[in-house]
Parts: C-alpha cells; sequence; structure tokens
C-alpha cells in the first residue's frame, strides 16, 4: 500500500476497453432495480432524481478521471489515499475497498437469481422452483446457482486481461441492446395504452421536492452511476491512461445519464 513495490502489468486496454468496463458497472443490477423504489420515494418526480444525480456524479467523476489520468495506478481508488495522506490513511482506505469490493460478487448473483425467481414464475406461475424466500433471501438452491455463476466469472476473470476484456464488451453490448429496447418497448406501449398520465397522477410530484434529492442516495441511484471507479483501477492496464480514462469515465457517465 505504501507504493513502494510496482508490479509490471500488460498494457492492453484501450479506450473502447475502459469505456465497458465502466459500463458494467453502471448497467448493472441497480438500473434495474433503483427505479422501483426510486418512483415509490419520489413518484413521477423520480425522473428528476436520476438526472439530478447523474450530474452530481458527473462532477465527482471528472475528479477521478484527474486523478485517474495522472496517476495511473492498478487499484488506484484503493491507493491515491496513501499519497495524500499516509500509509496508515491508505490501509485503512484499501482495507475499506477490499471489503466492500467482497460484497459485490454476493450481491450481483442474489440479484441474478431474484431477476432469474422473476422470470420462472412469468413463464410458469405455480412453478415450485424457488429460488428467493419470500423476504428475498436464497433458498439452498439459489445459493447454489450463485456459487457457480461465481466460480465461473473467478474462472474467466482468471485467464487473463485480454479474454477478460472481449468478455465484457460482448456482453456489456448484448445488455446495451436489451436495456434499449426495454425502453423502446415501454416508451411504445405507454404511447399506445396511454399510460402518459402516470406523470401526473395525482402530480409530478406527490410527495414533494425534498425526495427527489432524497432518493439520489438512498434508493441507489448514486451507487448506480459509481462505474467511473473501474477505468481508474484498470489505469495501468491501459495502453494510453493519460488520453483514454478520463474519455471512458465521461462517456461512460454520459451513456448512463441518457
Amino acid at each position: 500500500m505504501g507504493g513502494d513495490t510496482v508490479v509490471k502489468l500488460r498494457r492492453a486496454l484501450k479506450l473502447r476497453d475502459l469505456y465497458f468496463a465502466a459500463i458494467s458497472a453502471i448497467f448493472a443490477t441497480a438500473i434495474w432495480l433503483s427505479p422501483f423504489y426510486t418512483a415509490a420515494v419520489a413518484g413521477p418526480a423520480a425522473v428528476l432524481s436520476w438526472i439530478i444525480g447523474g450530474i452530481f456524479i458527473i462532477l465527482l467523476a471528472l475528479t477521478w478521471a484527474e486523478v485517474g489520468s495522472f496517476l495511473p495506478l492498478s487499484g488506484g481508488v484503493a491507493r491515491y489515499l496513501t499519497y495524500t495522506h499516509g500509509r496508515l490513511a491508505g490501509f485503512i482506505n484499501g482495507w475499506s475497498n477490499i471489503l466492500s469490493t467482497i460484497v459485490y460478487p454476493a450481491l450481483e448473483t442474489t440479484a441474478f437469481i431474484t431477476f432469474l425467481q422473476a422470470i420462472i414464475y412469468t413463464i410458469n406461475p405455480h412453478a415450485s422452483i424457488e429460488l428467493i424466500t419470500p423476504i428475498g433471501t436464497p433458498t439452498f438452491l439459489g445459493v447454489g446457482i450463485a456459487l457457480v455463476i461465481a466460480v465461473i466469472v473467478f474462472i474467466v476473470s482468471s485467464t487473463g486481461i485480454v479474454t477478460v476484456k472481449w468478455m465484457n464488451i460482448v456482453v456489456n453490448i448484448i445488455k446495451l441492446l436489451g436495456y434499449i429496447t426495454a425502453i423502446i418497448a415501454l416508451i411504445a406501449v405507454g404511447f399506445l395504452v396511454g399510460y402518459w398520465h402516470n406523470f401526473t397522477l395525482p402530480s409530478f410530484a406527490p410527495y414533494g421536492y425534498f425526495p427527489i434529492f432524497y432518493a439520489i442516495p438512498a434508493t441507489g441511484i448514486a451507487f448506480a452511476y459509481m462505474g467511473f471507479r473501474q477505468p481508474v483501477d484498470l489505469a495501468a492496464e491501459a495502453i494510453s491512461a493519460k488520453k483514454d480514462v478520463g474519455r471512458a469515465i465521461v462517456l461512460a457517465e454520459i451513456t448512463g445519464l441518457l
């Protein structure tokens, strides 16, 4: 953590790869789950929560883009504090990042089996397969599936940066196409069926304007936009970190906002 040891990593990531690394984090489970909770808190004005939250996070991301371009370090998010506040602060910050990172696999796999359960019930409402309990915790079967997914992801990640970057690009292109298709379908259905009144009934901001800002940290909006960290962490493996890290962060955040 002190910055004394230099590990030589293969510089194989281009702007495209850093962009999709950020996209993979931004267009994750939070994008699917947060809109429900945001609408429950802010009503139709939840649209403003996403716009305002996106602008706030972009301003924060610009700071990281500057630092990541100037100091392209592997795991930079966990290491920068060492240079500014010393080894002890860097040690504490590094461990806090490790602990938060450990949570992600469990979070993402749990979200995956939650979606899988919804798909199963959509296909067969009387299906006896239960992956998630009524209170939202995984069953033994759900835990087993989640472990298999985690092991597969670990094996793929262990093959090297070149394989991972191409897998990431393919997966995220599929994800983006899915999001675009869902957006177009929802807009088309809303236009045809006439659901536009949902923005005004009972009013655009039925709970006032405070929940618009409260929803940004409380319902996962800020978490959804936090994908800007990935290009910073991968900066040491970028071919041209000084140019591409900042560009990837800005482009990914703008994509997420749109």
